[in-house]
């Protein structure tokens, strides 16, 4: 790859990792009102700084003999050698400022995780506001040329199904620029074809919000499908994802936000119609299932309630939204909710949430992973969400 081309694609999942770690704290979901309303915890996981028994000459040997972040119990310790006066975090699963051990430009600082030996955590350093990744850690990298590596404990899920198989069918893969009128702007699009596709035989079709997450960045969704559609855990399944801009995000995706109404009609009269016509995807009534992490996991839910009889339910990964009121709700869908343990917004909206869809007569499954709001916890459960959503 082009240097060039590897800066651009290293500066786009950095983009989408701080908004990640971003939206836990800036986006606090608001009670969901239905029949009721229901408070919402919103206080961060605290952090501990390092004991005072661990001199900073005893930390960095540490580091460099065990890699970081060092493992103490429930207790991850993240450690540094930077210059005096810089400024270091720990930006994605959990966030932390680093503090100077000693006068060298030695930084530590240390996270209490309940139940680490389960935990799914991804992270970047980030100094004097450059992400960086850990020259410390020996951790896998999310993807080739990220910064981004990724802590699992002893007794975390990590499923097969994240791992490319060269054994098993591939589905194409197609990346497009889809020129709007509605939004007078282009949208790069991502469309997924499972093997063996025909025009002939609809397929259900996933409909992704936040797409260079999913096609391009820190959730390797055709793998997953590949992985599944062999295994007969789903059927085919097809997928579109459009391309998220960070400075209308929030607008395009929550409830009676200024855009929100205008990337709706993008959907249906651009997006879907230009999908049927390029790529001969023209999924029955009922077949099309939106899926959302973060703010886009609001928008999956108000899609799926706002036309209930196109859409089958919904994936919500971590959903935050600001928004306290809801559509009416329909029945007889199906609704994954996923969530991190130290994510107490999307663990809040989980809760108030899912009693109400039960109640108006739907199948809803909600699971809880250790982390916070992060990616690789996300692409973890999303196997499970597309098992259980799609199961025979």
């Amino acid at each position: 790859m082009p240097e060039g081309a590897r800066v651009r694609k290293t500066v786009g999942w950095i983009a989408i990792a701080v908004l990640l770690a971003g939206c836990a704290g800036a986006n606090a979901a608001q009670p969901v009102a239905n029949a009721s309303s229901m408070s919402v915890a919103s206080s961060p996981a605290p952090a501990a700084q390092p004991q005072a028994s661990d001199s900073p000459q005893a930390l960095a040997d540490a580091a460099k003999h065990d890699g970081t972040p060092l493992v103490r119990g429930t207790k991850l310790t993240f450690v540094y050698q930077g210059k005096p006066g810089d400024h270091v975090q720990i930006s994605g699963g959990v966030n932390l400022d680093l503090t100077a051990a000693d006068q060298s430009g030695l930084f530590a600082g240390s996270v209490e995780v309940p139940d680490l030996a389960h935990a799914i955590i991804s992270y970047t350093l980030v100094v004097n506001g450059q992400p960086t990744r850990d020259p410390l850690s020996r951790l896998p990298a999310m993807k080739e040329g990220s910064p981004v590596v990724i802590y699992r404990g002893a007794k975390a899920p990590h499923p097969a199904e994240l791992t490319p198989n060269p054994k098993v069918p591939a589905g194409s893969v197609a990346g497009r620029t889809l020129q709007s009128s509605v939004l007078q702007e282009s949208r790069k699009v991502w469309v997924y074809l499972p093997p063996g596709f025909s025009a002939s035989n609809p397929c259900p079709t996933l409909l992704l919000a936040d797409g260079q997450m999913y096609f391009d960045g820190s959730i390797h969704l055709p793998t997953i499908l590949d992985n599944l559609i062999a295994e007969g855990k789903i059927p085919p399944v097809a997928a579109i994802g459009v391309e998220s801009r960070t400075d209308t995000r929030l607008q395009d995706y929550v409830f009676k936000q200024p855009r929100f109404d205008a990337y709706q009609t993008f959907v249906r009269q651009e997006l879907l119609p230009w999908a049927a016509r390029e790529f001969h995807l023209a999924p029955a009534a009922g077949e099309m299932v939106p899926v959302g992490l973060s703010n886009g996991g609001a928008w999956a839910l108000y899609t799926s309630l706002i036309e209930p009889d196109r859409f089958a339910g919904a994936i919500l990964q971590s959903a935050l939204t600001p928004e306290s009121t809801l559509p009416p709700l329909p029945q007889g869908k199906r609704y994954f909710l996923s969530a991190g343990t130290l994510d107490p917004n999307a663990i809040a909206l989980q809760n108030q949430l899912a009693p109400l869809l039960k109640q108006a007569g739907n199948q809803v499954k909600t699971v809880q992973g250790v982390s916070g709001h992060d990616a690789a916890l996300m692409e973890t459960q999303l196997v499970e969400g597309l098992t259980w959503l799609f199961a025979k």
